[in-house]
């Protein structure tokens, strides 16, 4: 999968524990 702002943003709306999508880096 890939991590983005767009992704990381849409993520942390259906849970709060994909703020570690922000530090990830691939």
């Amino acid at each position: 999968e890939k991590c983005g702002k767009e992704i990381d943003e849409k993520r942390l709306k259906i849970s709060p524990e994909a703020r570690f999508c922000l530090n990830c880096k691939k």
